[in-house]
């Protein structure tokens, strides 16, 4: 008899042949607004530098010692000051939650990102283009692996909603990439 239950795990191995600051495979796997914290900690940054627009904290993102997801969590996992649980966050399945009840804690909007796109790709195509479902065909044609993009010049900047899952998961670059992909790959 088969089971509809499906089981994720939170656990993950590393090697212990290398340092834990050198095992990058298992640090990306850190989550959690606490955890990401101790991570800090453990690259030295002091307990009053920790946030998402910290001087240290973007040096070692730009390292790639912490990722978008890793960013991303110092900024958006905050406290509610009416509830005391943390509002938004990522579950198991890849998907950003809104958790708060309490009335004007939980965000119920569609984020909306401004992202830059080259000309010379935005030229076959009209300014009322639906980019919203360039850009989810995009992600799930690329299964959310962020495809090769250029930075290309000149560039013209566009509006476009997000899921709360991409909101949170890719930087304005990557929805770019994205969308010029999509654009590209068009039927």
């Amino acid at each position: 008899m088969r089971s509809n239950l499906k089981l994720r795990s939170n656990v993950y191995l590393r090697k212990r042949s290398v340092a834990l600051q050198n095992d990058e495979a298992f640090l990306g796997q850190v989550r959690g607004e606490s955890a990401v914290g101790k991570l800090l900690g453990m690259y030295g940054i002091p307990a009053g530098h920790r946030r998402h627009s910290d001087s240290e904290v973007i040096a070692l993102f730009r390292q790639n010692k912490l990722t978008q997801r890793q960013l991303n969590t110092i900024k958006w996992e905050l406290r509610c000051i009416r509830c005391d649980c943390i509002p938004i966050g990522v579950s198991f399945r890849d998907v950003v939650e809104f958790r708060c009840s309490e009335p004007g804690c939980a965000q119920s909007s569609t984020p909306v990102r401004s992202v830059l796109i080259p000309d010379s790709i935005l030229a076959g195509h009209p300014r009322t283009t639906g980019w919203e479902q360039i850009l989810s065909g995009a992600i799930q044609s690329c299964r959310g692996v962020l495809p090769e993009f250029s930075t290309e010049q000149p560039r013209t900047r566009i509006v476009v909603r997000v899921a709360p899952t991409a909101d949170w998961l890719y930087s304005d670059s990557e929805l770019s990439a994205f969308i010029v992909y999509g654009l590209k790959h068009q039927d």
